[in-house]
């Protein structure tokens, strides 16, 4: 059987320890992937790479070892640049103040946060249009 596994490019972008993802994703696999053949692709990013150098084999002994799969067919990388989350709404047409705005409606802050955020954010256009 053949399985994938994918994250969004919003999921790539905030996933800090690349090694503890790619084994609790192999745990929810563990049934599937008894007396497997497996052939890993992990798509990260350019830093996240560096830290499964020092991980990969780990992974591999924990495939081995705990999930018990028949053999490891190949471990590959796809490299993919950081990614950054854009809304569609927001764009270079919009103003300033209504970008902020958008952007603040997007994140999960409290009420005076948010007011705080929106003030400061009109201060600062403000001054800059003033010089």
């Amino acid at each position: 059987m053949i399985g994938e596994d994918t994250v969004s490019d919003e999921g790539i972008a905030t996933i800090q320890d690349p090694y503890d993802y790619i084994i609790k994703a192999l745990d929810d696999k563990k049934d599937t992937l008894k007396n497997s053949i497996v052939k890993l692709k992990i798509v990260c990013t350019k830093e996240q790479k560096a830290k499964m150098d020092i991980c990969e084999t780990r992974v591999i002994a924990y495939l081995l070892g705990e999930l018990n799969v028949y053999r490891i067919k190949s471990v590959g990388y796809e490299i993919t640049d950081k990614v950054s989350v854009r809304n569609a709404e927001i764009n270079e047409s919009l103003n300033p103040v209504l970008a902020l705005r958008k952007w603040v409606d997007m994140r999960d802050y409290k009420d005076d946060m948010a007011q705080h955020i929106l003030l400061a954010g009109e201060n600062i256009l403000q001054n800059r249009k003033d010089k």
